[in-house]
């Protein structure tokens, strides 16, 4: 990720990062990673507002999506995601 990184400004964190890494801190790399860099790297939305987030983040680019939760979740939760992308698509 450093080239990324350093393509934000941010390589300071990079190197700090890896030395975490290396020192087998991987529970500790949340620490550093602020909300802006989140933002950087990924889309974060409550799930009723994914799709949207998606499409005016990415626009006419958006092709393919993979989602993710950092916890356990239903099909439930997914399948209006997976249904307003696809009414935009469409649209």
């Amino acid at each position: 990720y450093l080239p990324v990184l350093q393509t934000h400004g941010w390589e300071v964190i990079g190197d700090e990062l890896r030395a975490m890494i290396k020192a087998d801190r991987w529970s500790q790399l949340g620490e550093v990673i602020d909300d802006e860099m989140l933002d950087a790297f990924a889309v974060v939305a409550d799930p009723p507002d994914v799709a949207r987030a998606l499409t005016d983040r990415f626009g006419s680019v958006l092709s393919r999506v993979a989602l993710a939760a950092p916890y356990d979740t239903s099909e439930g939760l997914w399948q209006p995601i997976v249904e307003e992308l696809r009414d935009w698509r469409r649209s």
